[in-house]
């Protein structure tokens, strides 16, 4: 018996601390994994921000051009009123304007929603303007009417519309994507 009681004391001297190590190595080199799922988890999260940072940017430019490009002063200097009746130029420009935000329309993916709420309700608001200068004169009346309406209109707001205010709006959330 006491050969018996000797073979399990030795099998037990071996086993317990086989089993300590076994769960200290299992313990520590499960944390070691995690860790290092992490560090790649942020290497990857890295390289995507890095990634997606210059196409952000190029949306911004691209948005900021696409408000310059609808305002009415700028729409006038592209879509020349010469020989144009004003409903002829009240088409022109609205088509110019849809012409524009189709073009631009896939930038929506790299600004927040709430920018892009902003950029479409600037843009109605050049419709509107348009739209309200037009609904005053007769439609077969001389274009450089339609041209001098919008210019009193925009003079009567002091030359703020949505476009101000959707430009501010992308310098604001360029500025904030800056300091992240």
């Amino acid at each position: 018996m006491y050969n018996l009681l000797e073979i399990i004391l030795d099998i037990v001297k071996v086993t317990v601390p086989a089993l300590i190590v076994y769960y200290t190595v299992k313990t520590l080199f499960g944390q070691f994994l995690q860790q290092q799922l992490q560090k790649e988890q942020s290497t990857q999260r890295i390289k995507q921000q890095e990634m997606v940072l210059p196409l952000r940017l190029q949306a911004y430019e691209r948005l900021s051009l696409f408000c310059e490009r609808i305002s009415p002063p700028n729409l006038l200097l592209r879509v020349r009123p010469d020989g144009l009746s004003v409903a002829e130029l009240r088409v022109a420009l609205m088509m110019n304007i849809q012409q524009e935000y189709e073009h631009n329309v896939t930038q929506q993916v790299y600004v927040s929603e709430q920018l892009w709420q902003i950029l479409k309700i600037a843009r109605d608001d050049s419709v509107s303007m348009i739209a309200m200068g037009a609904e005053q004169l007769d439609p077969k009346a001389d274009a450089r009417l339609l041209a001098e309406r919008i210019f009193t209109l925009l003079d009567q707001r002091g030359n703020t519309t949505g476009l101000d205010t959707a430009l501010q709006a992308i310098k604001t959330e360029a500025a904030g994507m800056m300091s992240n």
